[in-house]
């Protein structure tokens, strides 16, 4: 068994698919032409700049505005001067696009890394994903494809980033486990978001963890269970019956008044200290429904 960081409680049981961890290559070579090095810095701009309007609008309809909301900000950012400046100040000195890119964002993700605000030091996983998008686009390189799964799986990564978890196989995808990350991760984020249970933090998974084996993982604990044997299979699957059963009982006071068995009314408040709380508080706020109401 191996013990992660339980961020969205839930039970998945399913074959894994493991991201591949692929490295891009950056050219080092000067580039002769610095004009064309230029305009082909801004075609790839021009199309991860409109994939990222697409993203947003794909995630707003699937999951929520808040959700999209991650997008947005990529949008502004990569039309923020103070992000293209350098990169193109880079290439007009001599630099090749793909390396002035590199060089560009190395610095903002080691900015936001070095934070001691867990939620401003996981943002830097947002600059990665921008970073390698571009980077792709620059290099023509295509990224592993998870929209369309064979069937239900729990996604292995060493970390997901925003544009993973909005084109991914959401039909499919039972469960998300990563090698990195906390609370405040977006894949965290998302898979709370999407009702899906996740386990981040879990140190050397991608060591562990081969395409194709069944995975058991706990989200709410943080266990993970990899090809688990009859005994923990059975008892992973009474889990998950229980948690469904329970969550589908809690379903249906998500929209329903404070009021006791015998008609009294009751105030139901959270005090939150951050935006993140508030998920959380949610939650809590209709489990207490249900007791109230003798559930």
């Amino acid at each position: 068994m191996l013990k992660g960081i339980g961020v969205s409680a839930g039970i998945g049981l399913a074959p894994a698919v493991v991201l591949a961890v692929s490295e891009l290559v950056i050219p080092t070579a000067k580039p002769s032409d610095l004009e064309a090095e230029k305009a082909a810095f801004w075609a790839a701009h021009a199309k991860v700049l409109s994939d990222t309007h697409a993203l947003a609008e794909k995630t707003a309809a699937e999951i929520g505005p808040d959700e999209a909301a991650v997008f947005e900000a990529h949008a502004m950012l990569l039309e923020d001067p103070t992000l293209t400046d350098p990169i193109v100040q880079a290439i007009e000195g001599g630099e090749n696009a793909a390396k002035a890119t590199q060089d560009a964002f190395d610095a903002l993700i080691s900015m936001f890394e070095s934070m001691d605000d867990e939620y401003m030091a996981a943002r830097a996983a947002d600059m990665r994903d921008l970073k390698e998008r571009l980077l792709r686009a620059l290099l023509h390189a295509e990224a592993q494809d998870i929209s369309h799964l064979a069937g239900p799986a729990i996604l292995v990564a060493h970390d997901l980033t925003p544009s993973d978890t909005a084109v991914m196989d959401k039909a499919h995808v039972v469960g998300i486990l990563t090698e990195i990350g906390g609370r405040t991760a977006h894949s965290a984020i998302m898979a709370r978001a999407l009702g899906l249970p996740a386990v981040v933090g879990c140190a050397g998974v991608l060591e562990a963890v081969k395409n194709g084996v069944m995975l058991g993982i706990d989200g709410a604990t943080g266990e993970v269970f990899v090809a688990p044997d009859e005994t923990t299979l059975s008892g992973l699957n009474d889990k998950l019956a229980k948690y469904q059963q329970e969550k589908a009982l809690l379903d249906q006071f998500r929209s329903a008044e404070s009021v006791t068995a015998d008609g009294h009314r009751t105030l139901i408040a959270a005090n939150i200290g951050t935006p993140q709380d508030a998920e959380g508080a949610a939650l809590r706020m209709i489990e207490v429904k249900g007791r109230v109401a003798g559930a």
